[in-house]
């Protein structure tokens, strides 16, 4: 089985198999395993006008993707799904207000960042809303990013090295369930940016995710935003 351990290798490469962390992920799998399975609403079908169907995840609710056939920017609007995914949908999503009155949902992703309105293109910062009491419902314990700012700090200085010129706002993007791990680099328009990174982001981006679950802090996806504000870099990151 492919797990990596606490040091960074793979499970069936590790000297020491019977870790204690291998040892509760596959624990925790084959209960799992156990359990019927639900849909999720990571990635979902949407359509171009030209009738293209084609893949978008959850996070780019409420941004513009391109079509991966004609190149068409469609906007990405939640799906209609079940009652249970759609509280999930609305934990994960905040809907936003242009000064025209135009109400649209973004992920969270997006709080304290600008975006564009979907109608009249008006760029509104994303704030969590004070109207709406939250119920009280059981949630995870916030994840506190400062204690793997070392990490992040150094994922963010690795990327810095590769972003095209002239550009002033990105995020590097890792999703990973425990066996598999992918990242890449989004710009504003959350778009894919076609660099090589570095292969210590992703050496970097594996030792985040073992030492955050080490530490009991399990997430599925992450996102490290960067942007560029009067000459220096600032940073602010989402773990879902």
């Amino acid at each position: 089985t492919d797990f990596f351990c606490s040091r960074s290798c793979w499970a069936n490469e590790c000297p020491e198999k019977a870790d204690k962390y291998t040892q509760k992920i596959m624990q925790e799998k084959a209960i799992k395993a156990d359990k019927p399975k639900k849909k999720k609403l990571a990635f979902f079908n949407v359509s171009c006008s030209n009738g293209h169907e084609f893949e978008s995840n959850k996070m780019f609710i409420g941004s513009k993707r391109k079509c991966s056939v004609c190149e068409e920017k469609v906007l990405i609007e939640a799906p209609a799904e079940t009652e249970d995914q759609e509280e999930e949908l609305d934990v994960n999503t905040i809907n936003v207000v242009c000064s025209e009155n135009h109400h649209f949902k973004v992920n969270k992703v997006y709080l304290g960042i600008q975006r564009n309105c979907p109608e009249c293109d008006e760029k509104v910062l994303v704030q969590q809303s004070q109207a709406e009491e939250p119920e009280e419902i059981e949630t995870k314990p916030v994840i506190d990013p400062t204690a793997y700012y070392g990490i992040i700090s150094e994922i963010s200085n690795s990327t810095l090295e590769v972003i095209p010129d002239g550009l002033s706002q990105y995020s590097f993007y890792i999703s990973c369930d425990g066996k598999n791990m992918n990242y890449f680099l989004l710009n504003e328009e959350k778009d894919q940016i076609n660099v090589p990174l570095p292969e210590k982001a992703g050496e970097l981006a594996q030792n985040l995710y073992l030492k955050m679950a080490n530490d009991g802090n399990v997430w599925k996806e992450a996102s490290i935003n960067l942007f560029c504000i009067e000459g220096e870099w600032r940073l602010q990151t989402e773990f879902v």
